[in-house]
């Protein structure tokens, strides 16, 4: 269920012991997990979501953004995914010209 916990707890190079004990759950609970053997109830699966600050989706494999949008960026998304293709993909080329952090 959880096919991508472990992936995105190696990218961060943070332990299995790091996270069962800022999420609150036994280390060998949270192996299980990354393993396959036993899944998380909602609670603990809320918790895990929100420690990486990515979306529940994301971690069941529902989706392929991994990052939890805020009111602000879902009106975005929303936005640009209602605009005509052709001026969303010259938005996107201007953008992406931009100084970084800007």
């Amino acid at each position: 269920m959880l096919s991508r916990l472990k992936s995105v707890r190696e990218k961060r190079g943070i332990s299995q012991r790091k996270v069962a004990d800022e999420i609150g759950i036994a280390p060998q609970s949270y192996w299980q997990y990354e393993s396959g053997k036993y899944e998380p109830d909602l609670a603990t699966l809320l918790k895990i979501a929100k420690f990486y600050d990515i979306s529940v989706d994301y971690l069941l494999g529902a989706s392929d953004v991994p990052q939890v949008f805020s009111v602000e960026e879902a009106r975005t998304v929303a936005l640009l995914r209602s605009i005509d293709p052709e001026c969303r993909e010259m938005l996107y080329k201007l953008v992406d010209k931009l100084p970084k952090g800007q």
